[in-house]
């Protein structure tokens, strides 16, 4: 390889991995009254006899949502919890438990994102709008037993998009 063109790709590789840092540390901001609501059931204990409403509330939040399954599968990685190769997104979720959720969600509201919806451009509103509709119609569409890998492989499809119109608005909207 030509000198000049190690440099370019060593320059595009940092600018790559500094732009992927970005995301990480400024996630999509999540919705204030979701997080309030939950956090409100984790702490009378609502969710114990029913940890599926746990899971629909997180996933009425498109950020929570995905936040919660990055940071899920952090955490049971760091336990040394064992992970079935093929293990879905939700089922990663169950496998967190409620008490693992309950850390991630408590210190969500404080660290998952710079942004917020209530300055959100209507690009960035109309993102969010557009992959919440984009995830509940794979879910409605997918056989019963599929609809939640369905919801989730949608989510994640827009997730890209999504983190480059909060990080990036001004190459989001030209693009």
């Amino acid at each position: 390889m030509h000198e000049g063109s190690a440099r370019t790709v060593g320059f595009l590789m940092h600018r790559l991995e500094r732009a992927a840092q970005r995301t990480q540390d400024h996630w999509i901001p999540i919705n204030p009254a979701t997080i309030a609501t939950i956090l409100k059931g984790l702490r009378s204990g609502d969710y114990r006899s029913d940890p599926e409403r746990l899971m629909r509330e997180i996933k009425s939040d498109f950020s929570l949502f995905l936040f919660c399954i990055r940071e899920s599968l952090a955490a049971l990685r760091l336990d040394k919890a064992a992970l079935p190769p093929d293990a879905t997104p939700f089922q990663i979720l169950r496998l967190a438990g409620i008490h693992r959720l309950a850390r991630i969600i408590e210190q969500a509201d404080h660290r998952i994102s710079t942004h917020s919806l209530s300055a959100a451009s209507p690009a960035q509103q109309q993102r969010l709008k557009e992959a919440l509709i984009s995830a509940s119609t794979a879910e409605l569409l997918a056989d019963h037993n599929t609809s939640e890998l369905g919801f989730t492989i949608a989510a994640l499809r827009q997730l890209g998009l999504a983190l480059i119109a909060w990080n990036y608005p001004t190459i989001y909207q030209r693009a």
